[in-house]
């Protein structure tokens, strides 16, 4: 941005505005990492100081910049000053609360990191992609067409896709609150962990349908409020903005259940061909035919594509939570639990990680039990065995099913 600014001799106020602007993300995102930190913990009233206490100081510098009339470069100026600040509250919090160790120099950890968190980036920039390349279409088929139509309809466009954005708000912090509780039960509790998405899903899709209802039947009302009378084709967009929200939300749900199983790769997969077949069709079809309400349909399409592959590998949940659905595996799984044991599934080093973690507990919590049993006749017949804890009923015995009777190797043995 700063060579496109400098090249195109660009006047000094717009040349240090990017300039601000660009140093301004760099303190954002750095914040994010102590935000991270405060989730980790499960302390979300520190993450809301730190939006909160960053918010109040872009609006405070914000009016101190018009007041004193720095124009456009003082504008960005402070709100780089604010970044800066939530980024030093953010990093102090951590610091006294949390972390208090020195900065780490193990670099396989660091490069296990990058590795891990790298499928989120790819994440956070394809669905921008999705959400803003449209625009870009838009205005550029348009003005081909008419000079001005694009720009104008793009400026029709935009305020629907900045409200919607803005109201991600509510899955981002609900997932803020329930990804460490993911994360922690999907490798120390497999079974509550799928009972825990089951249920969370079913919380996340009542909301978004409720704000789908809610903006569809509304949209005229919201536009004329948030954006202005006189907007019909603005509140148009917005309604079908409305029915996006229903996948935009469910699939940020999914994104955290698969983060918390180490897939983060089938998120950006299904991000990868959403936006392709969106943009296919936003280009060749949704924007020449419906103009800036194309570019809605265009990503409903790629978000609606993202739910699917979503949908499709919650299949894997299962192999991750401890329980499975292949014919062979369920076979594997009875032979396992028949002779007293428990089949574990893994796909990559992180799950066959959790799996030998979850065998270390389970053996410190052995018991070896004999008795001699009442029938003496080695008949070859199979006897059922069954190992009851009358005090203590909520606890759960894995033990072998039973035996078959057959006579000892040596036969001048006693029994």
């Amino acid at each position: 941005m700063l060579i496109a600014a400098q090249g195109h001799y660009a006047n000094p106020q717009l040349w240090w505005a990017i300039l601000f602007f660009a140093v301004g993300q760099v303190f954002s995102n750095l914040t994010e990492v102590f935000t991270a930190v405060f989730r980790a913990y499960q302390q979300m009233q520190y993450q809301a100081f730190t939006v909160i206490f960053g918010q109040a100081l872009i609006v405070l510098f914000t009016f101190v910049a018009i007041g004193l009339d720095w124009g456009l470069a003082g504008l960005f100026g402070a709100r780089l000053v604010a970044n800066l600040l939530r980024l030093v509250a953010g990093w102090y919090l951590s610091r006294r609360r949390f972390i208090r160790e020195a900065v780490s120099t193990d670099w396989r950890s660091m490069w296990y990191l990058l590795k891990e968190s790298f499928p989120l980036g790819i994440n956070m920039f394809v669905r921008r992609f999705i959400w803003r390349g449209g625009i870009v279409m838009l205005t550029t088929i348009l003005n081909a067409q008419a000079p001005g139509q694009g720009d104008l309809a793009a400026g029709l466009l935009y305020g629907p896709i900045r409200l919607v954005e803005q109201m991600r708000i509510v899955p981002a912090a609900l997932i803020g609150a329930i990804l460490p509780v993911f994360a922690q039960q999907a490798r120390l509790q497999p079974q509550k962990f799928r009972k825990t998405l089951a249920q969370s899903l079913k919380l996340f899709i009542a909301i978004s349908l409720l704000l789908a209802v809610l903006m569809t039947t509304l949209a005229q009302q919201i536009t004329d409020l948030v954006l202005g009378r006189g907007l019909a084709g603005a509140s148009a967009i917005l309604a079908v903005f409305g029915w996006i929200i229903l996948f935009t939300f469910s699939n940020q749900f999914y994104e955290a259940a698969l983060l918390a199983v180490g897939r983060q790769w089938v998120v950006a997969i299904g991000l990868g061909i959403g936006f392709a077949l969106g943009a296919a069709a936003t280009w060749f079809y949704l924007v020449p035919m419906f103009a800036a309400v194309g570019v809605a349909y265009g990503i409903m399409l790629s978000e609606g594509v993202v739910f699917v592959i979503s949908t499709k590998a919650g299949g894997f949940f299962g192999v991750q939570a401890g329980t499975v659905d292949r014919k062979e595996d369920k076979e594997l799984k009875r032979l396992a639990e028949d002779t007293g044991g428990r089949a574990f599934f893994t796909a990559e080093v992180i799950e066959l990680e959790r799996s030998f973690s979850a065998i270390a507990r389970e053996l410190r919590s052995q018991y070896v039990v004999a008795y001699s049993p009442i029938n003496d006749k080695f008949d070859s017949k199979f006897r059922t065995i069954d190992v009851r804890l009358p005090n203590h009923k909520n606890l759960r015995i894995r033990a072998k099913k039973g035996y078959t009777a057959t006579p000892p190797r040596n036969v001048g043995a006693s029994q």
